[in-house]
């Protein structure tokens, strides 16, 4: 009877030659199948086929890349037309155009030295002509714009088409000089009306008739205004050494604010002066106790004097006209805020509350002091 130790080592090799087998039927089986495939149509062909679809898919990128190339011929070709519109660029000049189109910028600059020659202070530039430049004549300039008229006339029959553009241009130019020193002259016939106008007006007489005078000058400059704006742009500087763009805007400008003093002061003047005559109505009934009387009257000239400053608005006078022009706005704005006091005052004072009218009236005299006012119209100085 065997041991249980030989027994163990018994079954042990059984064991291992039963793996043994199973090993080698492995083995066996996957040589068999290695040998089946080698004899098919297999791997040779899938090799193949993986190969050939990762070059299908390379063309395409390359075929991407020539419109790319393709998109840019255009661009190209857009260069051309812009070497075909310079062109023109190289037109010679026409010789009897161009040198009739000196003499006329030549004129041109002789007839702007002649209008700023008049400028006042020993100045001599196109704004410091004014209104109030009283010895302002315009003979030598329209000699001097005659003459460019002609020359630029001739110069146009035979103009290239660069020629012709500046031609036009100075023909703006030359109608720019005109009608500024045409307005300059209607506006110089007002000025002495006006000054004395706004002196009569604080004298307490009559300002009417000046005032017509300043009215007429008004409506004499508006047409040539009117051409300024409508006929001439800045743009005609481009073509002369007679003005700047700069120059122009502000003689437009400058034109239109001395022309704006003139309407203003034909509409207001006379409306002013005669509401002074109201004011002093309502001092002498406030001063003699006419409380509600008071009240009523100052508030009329309050009115009054509301609507001129609304107006005026924040309009500002050119020199020298904002030397009468300022006061006046000054004045009338002063009044309109002093006697709106005054009349809440009055009413005060006639509703027995005399603290409060006191507090009131005291309160209009620093109004009245602000640009002189209560030295002007010296009817308040009874209040105070």
């Amino acid at each position: 009877m065997l041991s249980r130790r030989k027994l163990f080592f018994a079954n042990t090799l059984i064991h291992r030659q039963d793996a043994l087998q199973r090993m080698q039927r492995r083995a066996y089986l996957a040589l068999s199948a290695a040998f089946l495939a080698g004899c098919g149509t297999g791997p040779s062909p899938e090799t193949t086929t993986s190969t050939t679809p990762t070059e299908t898919t390379e063309t395409p990128t390359e075929t991407t890349e020539e419109p790319t190339e393709t998109t840019e011929t255009p661009t190209e070709t857009t260069e051309e037309p812009t070497e075909t519109t310079e062109t023109p660029e190289t037109e010679t000049p026409d010789p009897d155009a161009a040198a009739a189109i000196e003499t006329a910028e030549r004129r041109l600059v002789a007839a702007a030295e002649a209008y700023a020659g008049y400028g006042s202070g020993g100045r001599q530039t196109f704004l410091d002509v004014t209104a109030g430049t009283t010895n302002f004549e315009t003979d030598a300039i329209d000699t001097e714009l005659d003459a460019a008229r002609e020359a630029l006339d001739e110069a146009g029959g035979t103009a290239t088409e660069d020629q012709q553009a500046t031609v036009t241009l100075l023909r703006e130019a030359v109608t720019f000089l005109d009608e500024v020193s045409s307005a300059q002259l209607e506006l110089q016939d007002g000025y002495q009306d006006y000054t004395t106008a706004w002196e009569l007006v604080y004298y307490t007489q009559s300002a009417a008739n000046r005032i017509d005078d300043v009215r007429q000058a008004f409506e004499s400059a508006r047409p040539h205004l009117s051409a300024l704006e409508s006929e001439t742009t800045p743009e005609s500087a481009d073509a002369t050494a007679a003005y700047t763009r700069e120059t122009y805007e502000a003689k437009v400008a400058q034109i239109r604010a001395e022309m704006r003093t003139y309407e203003l002061a034909a509409a207001h003047f006379v409306p002013y002066e005669e509401s002074l005559d109201e004011l002093s109505s309502a001092v002498n009934q406030y001063d003699r106790s006419k409380w509600q009387r008071a009240s009523e009257l100052f508030g009329s000239v309050t009115e009054t004097y509301d609507a001129i400053v609304a107006d005026i608005g924040e309009f500002e006078a050119p020199e020298p006209l904002d030397e009468q022009f300022a006061v006046f706005s000054c004045d009338v704005d002063a009044l309109a805020r002093g006697c709106d006091l005054l009349a809440q005052s009055a009413t005060a004072r006639a509703n027995d509350e005399r603290d409060r009218g006191e507090e009131l009236r005291r309160e209009a005299k620093p109004v009245f002091e602000e640009c002189g006012t209560l030295d002007r119209v010296s009817v308040l100085k009874k209040l105070y």
